[in-house]
């Protein structure tokens, strides 16, 4: 291949994964909500209601296989306590 059509290509690759990685964080950012909702309940049901529960989602290292951001889920017992990670 030429230089020209190999630089074309790996622009158009990167455009779709930059699509897709938009993609992927909104569904991801739409479910942490639905998601920590359902495990607060499922807390109150284990007899703590002022638990929380909350997902923290941030940009990533670069590109990896799961995406371009860090999730990290954190969590707290008591209400007024500082959200830990698990």
């Amino acid at each position: 291949f030429a230089q020209d059509e190999l630089e074309a290509r790996l622009h158009k690759a990167q455009k779709v994964a930059e699509e897709a990685l938009t993609v992927l964080h909104d569904i991801r950012q739409k479910n942490a909500k639905a998601i920590a909702s359902a495990l607060h309940q499922e807390l109150v049901d284990l007899g703590m209601p002022k638990g929380d529960i909350q997902f923290h989602i941030e940009d990533g290292e670069g590109l990896s296989p799961l995406g371009a951001k860090s999730i990290e889920l954190l969590f707290s017992a008591n209400k007024g306590e500082q959200l830990l990670p698990l």
